[in-house]
């Protein structure tokens, strides 16, 4: 299991959303289905703080790519 699904099950949130990509240093984020514009970002910008308290705790920096 990679830190960012730890993370996210110790913050009640569904580790299946972060997904390690071909590459090492790159990680996809991913959402539930949702209803509208406003719950999709809300849903987002969850997960992203996920990743992002994932990455201060290894001492890394998150670039996002969109």
């Amino acid at each position: 299991m990679n830190y960012c699904h730890q993370v996210a099950s110790d913050n009640n949130r569904s580790p299946e959303y972060f997904v390690p990509e071909f590459v090492k240093c790159m990680l996809e984020i991913n959402t539930p289905p949702c209803e509208s514009g406003l719950d999709l970002a809300r849903e987002y910008l969850q997960n992203l703080q996920i990743a992002i308290t994932a990455a201060n705790s290894m001492n890394l920096r998150l670039y996002i790519s969109m």
